[in-house]
């Protein structure tokens, strides 16, 4: 292993367990949704989005027959583009505004303000006020996550290197500008601004890191294709998951309080090893993933959340992902030894998106159009540990 990468903590081989975990299909006949989150206003619904630029509510166990918000107007639709998340500031319930991450006709990244209207179960499209638009050169992976930390209240946005290009002698190429590495773009990176402050667009938090010669909005570099990352709401650790190139699939960690500028390694590293049809150069003080996985085991992760329901306390801590390839799903959790990994078995269905409720009772979004609450058999019984960690060398 390159001396750029620490070692990290090692995984002893996976055994079969059987899953602790079940799942509910609360909803059906969904179209290509992407993503799911709660408003935490006290009002229990569930915003659900579809690609094509649509948002439904799940209120009361019912799907609201008008959609929150329909921008397919402003959507370019298709493939890796379309409406990917939505966020809501903190106070939602007294500011009446929200957030859409989508991509735009001109296949820009865009990031929007939203205002509701008279009815607080419909948006009005019209007061739409964009407030971050980045060119997508080659419009693919847009990494699609814009969320508000529960600590620090700053939006973050997670954006993909901008994909790959096809060269004569059909040589793909992957990331062929550099994006990711480089800091004269937002592309491949992980943002961080202030949209709550009142200055128009946003402002430059003060304790962003500013990289010498980076632009101020980054927060950390060297992502491939960040889809789903999310915040622990118990301590505001950040989990990224990081889709891979043709080897490794990775989940990268921050815990609350750490500074920014951190560099995730893509494309002079795939998960923690040189990529064979890459360089590898030399970069220094590179972040390892916390975890990662070969594509013998899938081949897209879908970054996920940490249980912080009421319902399971057996699953209480631990972080749920998954794959989209094959929709295993496996938990990490962290513990005095280290971190310890679940297997909890593969729901129907193609894993795009988790996401939790007011309560932290968590969801799985699939693409095939489908809803899915996680349940726990009677009587509950522990997660099963697959894998127990060893100590570095």
């Amino acid at each position: 292993m390159n001396s750029a990468f620490p070692l990290l903590l090692l995984f002893a081989s996976i055994l079969t367990a059987q899953p602790a975990i079940r799942w509910e299909k609360l909803l059906t006949k969904l179209r290509q949704p992407t993503h799911a989150t709660a408003a935490r206003d006290g009002s229990n619904r569930l915003f659900i989005v579809e690609q094509e630029g649509i948002v439904k509510i799940l209120a009361a166990g019912e799907l609201l027959p008008t959609p929150f918000l329909d921008i397919k107007s402003k959507v370019q639709y298709g493939a890796e583009l379309g409406l990917l998340s939505i966020t809501f500031p903190p106070n939602f319930a007294e500011k009446q505004y929200f957030y859409a991450y989508y991509i735009a006709k001109d296949k820009a990244v865009t990031i929007s303000r939203f205002r509701l209207s008279e009815d607080p179960n419909v948006a009005d499209a019209d007061t739409e006020s964009i407030i971050l638009s980045i060119p997508q050169p080659l419009g693919q992976h847009n990494g699609g996550m814009v969320a508000f930390s529960p600590i620090d209240g700053m939006m973050y946005i997670a954006t993909g290197d901008g994909g790959y290009e096809i060269a004569p002698g059909d040589e793909f190429i992957p990331d062929p500008l550099n994006s990711a590495q480089r800091t004269d773009t937002l592309l491949g990176k992980i943002l961080r601004i202030d949209t709550e402050s009142g200055v128009a667009p946003y402002a430059i938090p003060d304790s962003n890191p500013k990289i010498e010669g980076a632009l101020p909005e980054i927060w950390a570099t060297g992502l491939r294709n960040p889809w789903r990352f999310s915040f622990d709401r118990a301590t505001g650790d950040l989990f990224i998951g990081d889709v891979g190139n043709s080897h490794r699939e990775e989940i990268n960690y921050e815990p609350a309080g750490t500074p920014g500028g951190r560099n995730y390694g893509w494309k002079a590293r795939e998960g923690t090893g040189c990529a064979p049809e890459f360089d590898c150069p030399d970069v220094p003080n590179l972040t390892p993933p916390l975890y990662e996985y070969a594509h013998e085991e899938g081949c897209s992760v879908t970054g996920g959340v940490v249980y912080r329901g009421s319902k399971y306390p057996a699953l209480q801590g631990i972080y749920l992902f998954g794959d989209f390839c094959n929709s295993m799903i496996w938990g990490l959790r962290q513990s005095e030894e280290g971190w310890k990994q679940y297997a909890f078995g593969t729901p129907e269905g193609l894993l795009v998106s988790f996401a939790e409720d007011e309560d932290g009772e968590v969801y799985i979004v699939d693409y095939d159009g489908n809803l899915l609450r996680l349940t726990v058999p009677e009587p509950e019984p522990p997660p099963a540990i697959i894998e127990e960690p060893e100590p570095a060398a």
